[in-house]
């Protein structure tokens, strides 16, 4: 009976030693997974495998400076300056400036001519603004204070004409059988003052380019010019 009592008091001591160990090894078990395939350090280490510094360091590898440095490979003022390469002011006027000696004024239903001429004798040169705005249009009006430009250089659409001509003769009222003739392609006027009934009439030109008629790489420059300010031409005997 002793013996039978003593075996089954080992025999319980021994189930649950053996049950400790078995909750202790499934315990043991589970931290270890967790440290062997969840080890941020050794499988999934960004320092090591995903070093932007080393792999993607901009400074190194695509450093704008050294190789994109847009002021000396693509430094427009040395290699796109307009001004030296493609500067139409000193490329298209042959002539700069008009010199005046005398202005003439014609305002007479709606048209008003003002003639610049560069003296009395002829042939001579002249500068004629032509307006025919207030002819075509009972409702248009022209105004001080107000620009218009002077960019159309058709003589027959043109409403705002301006031209150059070289070795007028006697009669020429307008260009055109002058020696050599140019047509204004950009610019613009704005009227100083106005009453053409009382024959009172200025304006000043701004930034005008002119086109040989006849040739298209020729051209005159007007910068600025203010019209009729010189005295009318002496009445013809």
């Amino acid at each position: 009976m002793l013996t039978m009592l003593c075996l089954a008091a080992a025999f319980s001591l021994g189930l649950t030693a053996c049950g400790d160990d078995d909750d202790k090894s499934k315990d043991n078990n589970t931290s270890a997974d967790v440290i062997d395939e969840s080890d941020v350090t050794q499988e999934g280490d960004t320092t090591e495998e995903g070093d932007t510094t080393e792999e993607g360091d901009t400074t190194e590898e695509g450093d704008t400076t050294e190789e994109g440095d847009t002021t000396e490979e693509g430094d427009t003022t040395e290699e796109g300056d307009t001004t030296e390469e493609g500067d139409t002011t000193e490329d298209a006027c042959d002539t700069n400036g008009f010199v005046s000696m005398h202005s003439e004024l014609m305002a007479d239903q709606g048209v008003i001519v003002v003639r610049e001429t560069s003296g009395e004798a002829y042939p001579q040169d002249q500068m004629v603004l032509e307006l025919y705005g207030e002819m075509f249009s009972q409702d248009f009006t022209y105004e001080v204070g107000v620009p218009y430009p002077v960019d159309d250089p058709d003589p027959v659409s043109c409403m705002e004409c301006l031209t150059i001509g070289v070795n007028c003769p006697v009669g020429t009222a307008s260009t055109g059988s002058c020696e050599v003739n140019y047509a204004a392609v950009a610019g613009e006027f704005t009227i100083t003052e106005m009453d053409t009934e009382a024959g009172v009439f200025k304006a000043t030109l701004t930034g005008a380019q002119f086109v040989n008629v006849d040739d298209e790489n020729s051209g005159w420059c007007v910068d600025s010019f203010d019209f009729n300010e010189m005295p009318a031409p002496a009445p013809a005997e």
